[in-house]
Parts: C-alpha cells; sequence; structure tokens
C-alpha cells in the first residue's frame, strides 16, 4: 500500500469510522471547490470587471475598423515585421477576458464538485492571450528600437538594425508559436488528469459516506467488502492524483521559464527605449537652445552695424555712449535699401518659427515618452505578477496537498491571475478609449 495521505492513516483491513472521516475531508479539500462567500463576491466583480474590459477593447476595435486601421501587423521595406498594436492589443485583451469571465461563470457551476476540464482548459487559454499580449507589447518595442542612439525606426526601413529581418522575424514567430505547442498539450492532459481525479472520488464518496454512518448496523461481511471496495477505489484515485500534481508543477516550472525569458528581453527593450527617447529630448532642447541663440544674433545682425575693433584701452562711459550714439545714426543716415532689412526679418521670423517648432516638438516627445513610460511599468507589473506566482507554484511555496489543499491552490492560483490582470488591463482599456 502506497503512503498517500488517501490511505496511509488507515489501519487495515478494519478501518475506523474517523479514519474514514478523515480520507473523506482530505479528499474533499483537494478535490471539490467550496469557496467563502466573500471570495464568490470578488469573482463576481473580476467577471464584472472582464466584462466592462470586453466592452471598452470592442470600442477601440471599433475605432479602428472606422479609421481603417484594422490590420495585424506589415513588413516594411527592409523586411522586418511591425504589429499593430491599435488593433492586436485590443482583440488579444478580448478573447483573454471573455475567456476569463466564462471560467468563473463555469466555475461556478463547479462548487461542491469538482472542476470539469472545461473549466480548467478556458482558464488556462486565457493565460495563452496574456502571454500573447506581453510578447506583442515586446514585440513592438524590438520593431522601433534604434540602429543608432538617437532615432527610433518607424517601419520606414532605412535603417540597417543589427540583426537581419529574417532572424528578427523568426524570433517574433518562435515567441508566438512555441508558447502554444508546448503549453497546449500539456495543459490538456493535466486538466483531463485533474478532472478524471475528481469524478473518481465522487464515485468513491457514497461509499465512504455509506461506511461513515452506517458501520454499526453492518455486519463483518458487508463491512469487509466495502471496505475493500473503497480501498480499491482510492488506490486508482492516487494514480491521476499523484501525475495532475506532476503534471502542474512542470506546467508551471515551463511557464516560469517562458516568462522569465519575456521578462529579460521586456525589460532590455523598454530600458533601451526610454533610454533612446531621453535622448531625443535633450537633442531638441539643445536645438531649441541652439536656434534661440541663433535667433538672437540674427537679430542683432538686422541693424547692420558696421564693424568697428575694440578699443585697446577701456574707455569712459561717456566716450563709449557718444560711440554708441554715433554708430546708431551711421546705420540711420545709412544708404541701405528696405529689402535687405525685410530680408533680414524673413530670417528672424524663420529662425523664431524653428525654436518655436522644436518646443512644441520636446513638448510632444516628452509627452509620449510620459505615455510609454505608464505602459511599460503597467505591463511590466502584470508580466512580473504572473512571473512571481509561476515560480511559487513550480518550488511549491504553498505545500500541495500537505500544507494547503490543492483545489485551494488552483482557487488561489486563479484569483491572483484574474486580479493581477483584472486592474491593469482595466486602466489601459480606459486609457487606451
Amino acid at each position: 500500500m502506497s503512503s498517500h495521505p488517501l490511505t496511509s492513516s488507515l489501519s487495515l483491513p478494519a478501518p475506523t469510522v474517523a479514519e474514514w472521516e478523515s480520507v473523506r475531508s482530505f479528499g474533499l479539500d483537494n478535490l471539490s471547490p467550496n469557496v467563502s462567500p466573500s471570495r464568490k463576491y470578488r469573482f463576481n466583480g473580476l467577471a464584472g470587471c472582464m466584462v466592462l474590459m470586453t466592452v471598452l477593447y470592442s470600442i477601440n476595435l471599433f475605432e479602428a475598423l472606422i479609421k481603417k486601421r484594422l490590420w495585424l501587423f506589415k513588413t516594411d521595406k527592409a523586411g522586418y515585421w511591425h504589429p499593430n498594436l491599435q488593433t492586436l492589443i485590443p482583440l488579444l485583451s478580448c478573447i483573454m477576458s471573455m475567456l476569463l469571465f466564462s471560467s468563473i461563470m463555469l466555475q461556478n457551476s463547479d462548487y461542491n464538485k469538482y472542476l470539469r476540464t472545461s473549466t480548467m482548459i478556458t482558464q488556462l487559454l486565457a493565460y495563452h492571450f496574456l502571454y500573447f499580449c506581453a510578447v506583442t507589447h515586446t514585440w513592438k518595442i524590438l520593431a522601433v528600437l534604434p540602429s543608432t542612439p538617437f532615432h527610433l525606426r518607424t517601419g520606414d526601413g532605412h535603417q540597417t538594425p543589427p540583426i537581419s529581418p529574417r532572424a528578427f522575424n523568426a524570433f517574433v514567430c518562435t515567441l508566438y508559436l512555441t508558447f502554444s505547442v508546448v503549453f497546449l498539450p500539456l495543459q490538456i492532459w493535466m486538466a483531463r488528469t485533474a478532472a478524471t481525479a475528481g469524478a473518481m472520488w465522487f464515485q468513491i464518496m457514497p461509499t465512504l459516506d455509506d461506511l461513515i454512518q452506517n458501520k454499526q448496523q453492518m455486519n463483518a461481511t458487508e463491512l469487509q467488502n466495502l471496505s475493500q471496495f473503497a480501498i480499491r477505489g482510492l488506490e486508482k484515485l492516487m494514480t491521476p492524483m499523484a501525475r495532475s500534481f506532476l503534471l502542474w508543477r512542470v506546467v508551471c516550472g515551463i511557464y516560469t521559464l517562458y516568462i522569465t525569458v519575456q521578462l529579460i528581453v521586456y525589460v532590455y527593450a523598454s530600458i533601451k527605449l526610454m533610454t533612446t527617447l531621453a535622448k531625443q529630448l535633450k537633442v531638441i532642447r539643445y536645438a531649441a537652445i541652439h536656434a534661440a541663440q541663433l535667433a538672437n544674433i540674427t537679430i542683432s545682425a538686422t541693424i547692420g552695424l558696421p564693424e568697428f575693433s575694440p578699443p585697446r584701452k577701456p574707455e569712459r562711459i561717456r566716450s563709449r555712449t557718444r560711440k554708441s550714439l554715433h554708430l546708431f545714426w551711421m546705420w540711420v543716415i545709412s544708404d541701405e535699401d528696405f529689402s535687405s532689412r525685410v530680408w533680414n526679418d524673413s530670417i528672424v521670423n524663420g529662425v523664431m518659427d524653428e525654436v518655436r517648432h522644436l518646443e512644441e516638438k520636446h513638448k510632444v516627445v516628452n509627452r509620449s515618452r510620459n505615455m510609454i513610460a505608464f505602459h511599460l511599468m503597467i505591463v511590466g507589473a502584470v508580466i512580473a505578477s504572473y512571473w512571481v506566482l509561476a515560480a511559487c507554484l513550480t518550488i511549491d511555496v504553498f505545500g500541495a496537498g500537505t500544507r494547503t489543499p490543492a483545489i485551494e491552490i488552483v482557487l488561489i492560483t486563479q484569483e491572483w491571475g484574474d486580479w493581477a490582470w483584472g486592474i491593469p488591463g482595466l486602466l489601459l482599456s480606459i486609457v487606451s478609449s
């Protein structure tokens, strides 16, 4: 007999009622979701949040359709793929939000029973689209990263990045395709195995209830036969339970690996992007200062003062004033035509227009940088939150099946994941709208 918690406490061949009650309690705690009223309210609130996000992101898609921007990605002249965040992010977010909403609704019907395969698969599929959203943000940053410290690529393909188009596009495809290829079979296997364990448990439950409630009315033969039937059922149940625990750890471990790579690339690309924007602001600011200085020089030059050698010795204030008046009179009586002064005025106006243009551009770039930084922080926080969750599940911080019931960890995972996306996702959808 295995030392599994389901059977290790049984004193064979005739377990006591207390031992059967312990087995029954352990099975229900680990296989049947029984949530508190407060958690139900939280899940219902999250469901409403998902509906609101779906509506807001659908509005974004409708606006993109009206403006004829409903395309997924395009190839620039150099061959690099550029994603359309105005379409991809709302589309992926809508799908993910509806999957999370559906999983909450399906879970409501599984309370006091067991989690069905459809409930778990719906929840797990939502994580695919969350990952795709993160990859799309990273892809966009990588696509516009500069080949020089001062300029961003805008899709015209004029600059020569350090990575070839084929390698870059292959990297993007790898980030998308390998995730589903690796995870989907494992997740389906895990969900079906866990659902099988839950179904087997509820097949054994009536026998356990009979042993607990009617043991005193049974004769020795009936009691022995019923006990042996329950023990054989529990032994069969151990296999899918142990396998589902193992698959859970494997899936979380691989997910942690993917999120780690994703987080490293995202942080690197974000830092480089923000550094480039900071350098752009610095260059624009210096250009505006120099243009303003040029304007001052041009204004001074428009009076057409003749050059004169500076005095070798310091002059008195009176003589300096007299010379200034003389120079002013020389300018007044000069025969310089009016057209040259008009031409000089046009230079001044042109330089001042350039100064105003640079100042306005500085404001626009600064606002864009702040908005980009806001998006980067929100998306980075979501990725980091899921990384922490996956890492905790991988190293079994909660103690699945020992310190914390397995079904409780499943509920913690779902609630953590829903909140980690719900609040930031709703905030981003409001800002985007």
